[in-house]
């Protein structure tokens, strides 16, 4: 799957149990070269969303989207997890990236 193009999805997983809930979480390549500034700087990042849905098969709806910028040499510079709800994507966990060093 490398490279990726802009828009690109990867299914990391989807299971259907056994009363016909399904899970499934898509990685979505959003593109490269996203200026992203933390309290360590700013980087030049690859964005994914990680995609999460749940639900019965009348009901299977986007339950959290996590945005995720990662930096060539240096991993993850900013992590941020949205729940969806009816009026919008709300903000529960946020990581950014505070120190590093390169060996």
């Amino acid at each position: 799957h490398y490279p990726m193009t802009s828009g690109q999805t990867f299914v990391l997983r989807d299971t259907t149990y056994e009363d016909t809930t399904r899970s499934k979480e898509v990685l979505v390549f959003r593109g490269s070269g996203e200026s992203v500034t933390v309290p360590a700087g700013t980087f030049s990042c690859y964005h994914f969303d990680n995609i999460r849905m749940y639900g019965k098969p009348s009901v299977f709806d986007t339950t959290t989207t996590e945005k995720l910028y990662l930096s060539k040499k240096i991993g993850i510079v900013k992590d941020a997890v949205y729940n969806n709800v009816s009026t919008g994507l709300t903000l529960v966990q946020m990581l950014e990236l505070k120190t590093y060093t390169v060996k």
